[in-house]
Protein backbone atom coordinates (compact mmCIF):
# COMPACT_ATOMS: atom_id res chain seq x y z
CA UNK A 1 0.00 0.00 0.00
CA UNK A 2 1.11 3.17 -0.74
CA UNK A 3 0.54 6.57 1.56
CA UNK A 4 -0.06 9.54 -1.33
CA UNK A 5 -1.02 12.79 -0.23
CA UNK A 6 -2.37 16.21 -2.71
CA UNK A 7 -1.26 19.60 -1.17
CA UNK A 8 -3.29 22.31 -2.20
CA UNK A 9 -3.70 26.33 -1.12
CA UNK A 10 -6.60 26.72 1.08
CA UNK A 11 -6.54 30.33 0.96
CA UNK A 12 -5.47 33.61 1.32
CA UNK A 13 -5.13 33.94 4.97
CA UNK A 14 -1.30 33.92 6.25
CA UNK A 15 -3.14 32.25 9.23
CA UNK A 16 -4.15 29.14 7.71
CA UNK A 17 -1.83 26.59 6.61
CA UNK A 18 -2.39 24.39 3.39
CA UNK A 19 -4.66 21.35 3.50
CA UNK A 20 -4.20 18.27 2.80
CA UNK A 21 -5.96 15.25 1.33
CA UNK A 22 -4.45 11.95 2.08
CA UNK A 23 -5.44 8.77 0.58
CA UNK A 24 -4.15 4.81 1.38
CA UNK A 25 -3.99 3.53 -2.55
CA UNK A 26 -3.13 -0.03 -3.64
CA UNK A 27 -0.26 0.29 -6.21
CA UNK A 28 -2.92 -0.14 -9.15
CA UNK A 29 -4.75 2.94 -7.91
CA UNK A 30 -1.57 5.22 -7.83
CA UNK A 31 -0.85 4.73 -11.02
CA UNK A 32 -4.27 6.60 -12.04
CA UNK A 33 -4.24 8.79 -8.64
CA UNK A 34 -2.98 12.11 -10.70
CA UNK A 35 -5.33 11.60 -13.36
CA UNK A 36 -8.32 11.37 -11.55
CA UNK A 37 -10.12 14.74 -9.77
CA UNK A 38 -9.84 15.22 -6.29
CA UNK A 39 -13.69 14.77 -6.20
CA UNK A 40 -13.24 11.49 -7.78
CA UNK A 41 -10.13 10.23 -5.37
CA UNK A 42 -12.86 10.27 -2.52
CA UNK A 43 -13.01 6.96 -0.75
CA UNK A 44 -14.29 6.06 2.51
CA UNK A 45 -11.51 6.33 4.95
CA UNK A 46 -10.04 9.46 2.68
CA UNK A 47 -8.77 12.26 5.04
CA UNK A 48 -8.93 16.14 4.87
CA UNK A 49 -7.34 18.57 7.35
CA UNK A 50 -5.96 22.02 7.83
CA UNK A 51 -4.42 24.04 10.49
CA UNK A 52 -5.39 27.79 11.76
CA UNK A 53 -3.98 30.11 14.26
CA UNK A 54 -7.12 32.00 15.13
CA UNK A 55 -5.56 35.69 16.03
CA UNK A 56 -7.77 38.36 17.87
CA UNK A 57 -9.09 40.26 14.78
CA UNK A 58 -10.38 37.10 13.45
CA UNK A 59 -12.06 36.71 16.53
CA UNK A 60 -13.15 40.33 16.41
CA UNK A 61 -14.19 39.89 12.84
CA UNK A 62 -16.27 37.07 13.40
CA UNK A 63 -17.86 38.78 16.81
CA UNK A 64 -18.68 41.95 14.93
CA UNK A 65 -20.67 39.64 11.57
CA UNK A 66 -22.06 37.37 13.90
CA UNK A 67 -23.35 39.48 17.27
CA UNK A 68 -22.14 37.01 19.38
CA UNK A 69 -20.94 39.66 22.29
CA UNK A 70 -19.88 36.94 24.59
CA UNK A 71 -17.32 38.86 26.41
CA UNK A 72 -15.37 35.59 27.05
CA UNK A 73 -14.46 36.08 23.17
CA UNK A 74 -13.02 39.28 23.50
CA UNK A 75 -11.98 40.31 27.27
CA UNK A 76 -9.15 38.69 29.03
CA UNK A 77 -10.81 39.46 32.43
CA UNK A 78 -13.95 38.52 31.75
CA UNK A 79 -12.85 35.39 30.33
CA UNK A 80 -10.73 34.52 33.88
CA UNK A 81 -13.62 35.42 35.80
CA UNK A 82 -15.40 32.62 34.04
CA UNK A 83 -12.45 30.25 34.63
CA UNK A 84 -10.69 30.11 31.22
CA UNK A 85 -7.05 31.37 31.28
CA UNK A 86 -7.72 33.85 28.41
CA UNK A 87 -9.62 34.76 25.79
CA UNK A 88 -11.91 31.89 24.48
CA UNK A 89 -12.45 30.94 20.29
CA UNK A 90 -16.18 30.99 19.83
CA UNK A 91 -16.70 26.60 19.20
CA UNK A 92 -18.78 27.92 15.51
CA UNK A 93 -15.57 29.74 14.50
CA UNK A 94 -13.47 26.65 14.96
CA UNK A 95 -16.30 24.99 13.45
CA UNK A 96 -16.12 26.93 10.38
CA UNK A 97 -13.18 25.57 8.83
CA UNK A 98 -15.44 22.13 8.07
CA UNK A 99 -17.01 23.37 5.23
CA UNK A 100 -13.98 25.68 4.07
CA UNK A 101 -11.93 22.64 3.75
CA UNK A 102 -15.35 21.17 1.37
CA UNK A 103 -15.62 24.44 -0.51
CA UNK A 104 -12.29 24.98 -1.05
CA UNK A 105 -10.55 21.61 -2.09
CA UNK A 106 -14.23 20.23 -4.15
CA UNK A 107 -15.22 23.63 -5.50
CA UNK A 108 -18.77 23.85 -6.69
CA UNK A 109 -19.70 21.82 -3.59
CA UNK A 110 -23.05 22.36 -1.63
CA UNK A 111 -22.38 22.22 2.07
CA UNK A 112 -26.25 20.25 3.14
CA UNK A 113 -25.84 20.04 7.00
CA UNK A 114 -23.60 19.64 10.10
CA UNK A 115 -23.80 18.73 14.00
CA UNK A 116 -21.46 19.87 16.13
CA UNK A 117 -20.71 18.77 19.45
CA UNK A 118 -18.47 21.45 21.78
CA UNK A 119 -15.84 19.10 23.60
CA UNK A 120 -12.81 21.40 25.01
CA UNK A 121 -12.28 25.49 24.77
CA UNK A 122 -9.78 26.85 22.77
CA UNK A 123 -7.84 30.21 23.04
CA UNK A 124 -7.03 33.12 21.03
CA UNK A 125 -3.63 32.51 19.52
CA UNK A 126 -4.13 28.75 19.64
CA UNK A 127 -3.23 26.61 16.68
CA UNK A 128 -6.49 24.70 16.14
CA UNK A 129 -6.65 21.14 13.40
CA UNK A 130 -9.71 21.10 11.77
CA UNK A 131 -9.92 17.12 10.06
CA UNK A 132 -12.46 15.83 7.65
CA UNK A 133 -12.71 12.17 7.08
CA UNK A 134 -15.02 10.72 4.70
CA UNK A 135 -17.22 7.94 6.04
CA UNK A 136 -19.65 7.16 3.14
CA UNK A 137 -19.98 7.87 -0.20
CA UNK A 138 -23.59 7.57 -1.87
CA UNK A 139 -23.42 8.61 -6.01
CA UNK A 140 -23.13 12.66 -5.39
CA UNK A 141 -23.47 12.34 -1.38
CA UNK A 142 -20.85 12.44 0.80
CA UNK A 143 -20.72 11.71 4.43
CA UNK A 144 -17.89 13.36 6.42
CA UNK A 145 -16.84 12.75 10.48
CA UNK A 146 -15.52 15.81 11.22
CA UNK A 147 -12.93 17.07 14.03
CA UNK A 148 -11.22 20.21 15.59
CA UNK A 149 -7.94 19.25 17.47
CA UNK A 150 -5.93 21.17 19.76
CA UNK A 151 -2.02 22.00 18.98
CA UNK A 152 -1.79 19.15 21.91
CA UNK A 153 -4.29 16.59 20.42
CA UNK A 154 -7.30 17.31 22.82
CA UNK A 155 -10.90 17.34 20.73
CA UNK A 156 -12.43 20.54 20.96
CA UNK A 157 -15.40 19.87 17.97
CA UNK A 158 -16.73 17.26 16.73
CA UNK A 159 -19.43 15.78 14.68
CA UNK A 160 -20.82 15.16 11.05
CA UNK A 161 -21.47 16.94 7.93
CA UNK A 162 -22.96 15.94 5.06
CA UNK A 163 -22.43 17.79 0.98
CA UNK A 164 -23.59 17.14 -2.71
CA UNK A 165 -20.15 16.79 -4.78
CA UNK A 166 -19.84 17.82 -8.49
CA UNK A 167 -19.17 15.88 -10.84
CA UNK A 168 -20.22 12.52 -9.06
CA UNK A 169 -22.89 10.40 -10.35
Amino acid sequence: MLRKALVSSSGPSSHLRPSRVISTLTSTQAATFATKSATDRLQVGSVLECQRDFSADDVSAFVITTGDLNPIHTNRTAAKASGFSGQVLPGVLCASLFPALIGSNFPGAIYLSQTLKFRAPALVGDCVTARITVEKVSGSRVAFKTECLSGSGVLLVDGFAMALMPGRQ
